[in-house]
């Protein structure tokens, strides 16, 4: 994957690209599972950026308190005709300390913003689907995306939503060696490894859950 790679996905997903790109780029994911996987994961982190979306709340926070600080420097402005020698000690004094809030707040909002922006970048494996003879599933192959959290600060047990080919995993490990199998319950599969068996449900759109199963 390089930055070729990401502009022509970004121009592809959005509607832009031209007919001769858009026919490169769907024959490529006809031809080349890894460039389909690299595709994938990019959509997925837009996807997790966009789930996100406190950019303009963090905008609209630090504009309140521009605002209100600005206000407290004209207060002070107003104020400085009619102080004595110790009220205008004691100004300087409170200016400093202001601005050393300030200071903290911007660095308190420097790593807001970066947690938002990085990283969360899902680790992305592919797994064949066991039927043992049951064929709701229509793809043999399921696309695993295991992320270390769910949103900002995230939910801190196991969550999964299922969208088309894709199994979005919070809170798991992916070096766990999970599969997958269909059971006799339509639409419903075991998630599973060497110390846990969790059911899920094909389709699941919101976060849910994963909940220990016993046979």
């Amino acid at each position: 994957m390089n930055e070729n790679d990401v502009n022509a996905w970004q121009r592809y997903l959005s509607g832009t690209s031209s007919e001769e790109e858009k026919k490169t780029i769907e024959s490529r994911l006809e031809a080349e599972p890894l460039y389909k996987d690299q595709l994938l994961a990019f959509m997925l982190v837009q996807d997790s950026l966009a789930v996100l979306g406190h950019e303009a709340a963090i905008e609209a926070e630090l504009d309140q308190k521009r605002k209100a600080y600005r206000e407290e420097e004209l207060h002070y402005e107003r104020r400085k005709e009619e102080h004595t020698p110790f009220e205008a000690v004691f100004e300087k004094i409170t200016k400093r300390n202001l601005w050393t809030v300030l200071g903290g707040v911007a660095c308190v909002l420097v790593i807001v913003v970066s947690t938002l922006w990085w990283p969360n970048e899902p680790t992305i494996a592919r797994i064949k689907v066991q039927q043992e003879g049951i064929s709701f599933y229509e793809k043999d192959s399921l696309t695993l995306a295991f992320y270390k959290r769910n949103g900002l600060f995230g939910n801190s047990k196991p969550e999964y939503q299922w969208q088309g080919d894709t199994l979005k995993l919070y809170a798991l490990e992916p070096t766990a060696g999970w599969e997958i199998r269909a059971i006799e319950e339509k639409n419903t599969y075991l998630l599973y490894s060497k110390n846990v068996k969790y059911k899920i449900k094909e389709g699941q759109l919101t976060p849910t859950q994963l909940l220990p199963y016993h046979d």
